[in-house]
């Protein structure tokens, strides 16, 4: 266990771009993106087949094309915001591009309209679940269609591997997504469990006047993290651990948080029950996680961004992981569209 107390150091990562600039490049990367794949499935084979078949050909090959684009455009711009709108923008350009019968013809106007549709639509739908109020659930009667990817021993080593590249593949998403993990963070007090301490971009965010011990299963990542938490104003302890069988007592925390991580323990019911054994009666339980989303198309995108995920599931219910742990009530907030979502348990007091 290594223990840390504040430095005068400043984390470069604490810089943060107002939400207008990050509008102004989403809408550069769709047109732009928009404006190739519209250009170029035309090129490709298969004129002689009608237009229908064409056209679900098409979609498939702008889906192709657009995917490792749009992986790049995810660093800078944030994954969860990018990587959906991406695929269906590179999707309709296609789709688009293969109507115009002037086939070696640059597809501006075609991909500048993919790319504004997709943007429009997917706009619309994040102001629409973020204006919902935060839903309170003490049960739960669906049953658990995501139970997750499979137990893997080496899953430290795994992470221990990424440490090196953790910050640059998450620069966008992290500063995306700063001030509503702040806000969240903020509600914890006390001797406070920070699960999933990564790197320590996170620390900074927590509130100063506590007392924080932070776990992680890699220790790369732990002791990349050692300059962040001197940094942080409070006592820090950093602790290499799984949550899954946590070394801490019963009743030891009264608050924990989690940021991101749940989507990538296991058996994440058996780590939420450890959560609620070492979470003190009355204590709050603070989550940061993305979910799998209730709405079909961006389901599919994510299903589809889940196939080539080496570590982390796109697909859990971790709101309904948090019921079946036996934590309750429950009370969630939209963050981005309702995959990316802030959830609140105070343990056992309703």
């Amino acid at each position: 266990m290594s223990r840390f107390k504040r430095s005068g150091w400043r984390d470069p990562s604490t810089a943060s771009f107002h939400p207008a600039l990050y509008t102004v490049c989403d809408l550069l990367f769709v047109g732009s993106l928009g404006v190739f794949v519209a250009s170029m499935v035309p090129l490709l084979p298969g004129h002689s087949l009608p237009m229908f078949p064409r056209m679900v050909l098409a979609m498939a090959v702008g889906m192709i094309l657009a995917t490792p684009l749009t992986v790049l455009a995810s660093i800078p711009l944030g994954m969860f915001e990018t990587m959906p709108y991406g695929m269906w923008t590179g999707m309709l350009a296609a789709m688009l591009g293969v109507m115009d019968p002037d086939g070696k013809a640059v597809k501006i106007k075609e991909g500048l309209m993919a790319g504004a549709t997709v943007w429009l639509c997917f706009s619309l739908l994040n102001a629409y679940y973020r204006s919902k109020r935060a839903e309170s659930l003490d049960s739960l009667t669906l049953t658990d269609k995501s139970p997750g990817k499979k137990d893997c021993a080496s899953r430290a080593a795994f992470w221990d591997r990424f440490a090196a590249v953790y910050d640059v593949f998450l620069w966008g998403s992290e500063r995306r997504q700063r001030d509503a993990k702040r806000q969240a963070f903020s509600h914890a007090g006390g001797r406070v469990l920070f699960v999933g301490a990564g790197t320590g971009t996170d620390l900074l965010l927590m509130p100063p006047d506590i007392d924080l011990f932070a776990v992680d299963i890699s220790k790369k990542m732990l002791e990349k993290a050692k300059k962040r938490a001197q940094a942080h104003g409070g006592t820090v302890h950093l602790i290499q651990a799984d949550i899954e069988h946590s070394p801490f007592p019963v009743s030891s925390f009264d608050s924990i948080v989690t940021s991101c991580v749940f989507c990538s323990v296991p058996d994440p019911v058996k780590g939420l029950k450890e959560v609620r054994r070492i979470l003190k009666p009355g204590g709050k339980l603070i989550m940061f996680e993305h979910v799998l989303s209730r709405n079909p198309l961006l389901a599919s995108m994510l299903k589809v961004m889940n196939y080539f995920s080496a570590g982390p599931d796109m697909t859990r219910d971790t709101v309904g992981n948090v019921l079946r742990a036996g934590l309750a009530p429950v009370t969630h907030k939209n963050i981005y569209m309702d995959i990316v979502k802030a959830i609140k348990v105070k343990n056992g007091i309703a």
